[in-house]
């Protein structure tokens, strides 16, 4: 229990942290005239771990997706050009993005384990996306995510994934 706790209060802390130093650049930027980006878009709202990287550290997110993500996925669809094999290379690519990405953060074990443990997480998100599609369909998928238990429940196991990955930052390498 003292771990769950200490848990949320730390990505709590994080995020207000991390939100509250982009608030005072974009203001600051503000005043000088310039027009700085939101970085984050109510990302404990989201209900998946694709979803939540969406809405958090907008900034990076979107510069990884842009000159990570799609350039790879490319490369490797025009390797595999199959739509069966599309949703594989999607996952394959999420994984190794996010590996780069906690790289990107530094080289140290740390940073490492960070990026598997996000890659992992965002790689089952797409898989299990693309199993339930492949089982009851896309229309009747898009249905379900609407559903108010499978929002509250996607929610609760983004939340709570996230908030474990960032206790790795706690081991000391």
């Amino acid at each position: 229990a003292f771990y769950c706790v200490a848990a949320a209060s730390y990505t709590f802390y994080l995020y207000m942290n991390f939100s509250g130093y982009m608030d005072i650049v974009i203001s600051i930027a503000g005043l000088a005239g310039l027009r700085m980006p939101e970085n984050f878009d109510k990302p404990f709202r989201s209900r998946g771990m694709i979803e939540f990287w969406g809405r958090w550290h907008m900034t990076l997110s979107n510069w990884f997706k842009q000159y990570s993500f799609i350039p790879i996925l490319q490369a490797l669809m025009t390797r595999w050009p199959s739509a069966k094999t599309a949703p594989a290379l999607g996952i394959i690519t999420y994984f190794f993005v996010f590996m780069v990405l906690g790289i990107w953060h530094g080289s140290m074990p740390i940073f490492v384990l960070y990026g598997f443990v996000l890659g992992l997480g965002v790689s089952l998100n797409k898989l299990c996306q693309e199993l339930m599609i492949a089982r009851i369909g896309r229309k009747t998928y898009r249905n379900v995510c609407k559903h108010l238990l499978y929002v509250h429940v996607a929610r609760g196991l983004t939340i709570g994934y996230f908030a474990i990955a960032l206790t790795a930052f706690w081991f000391d390498y």
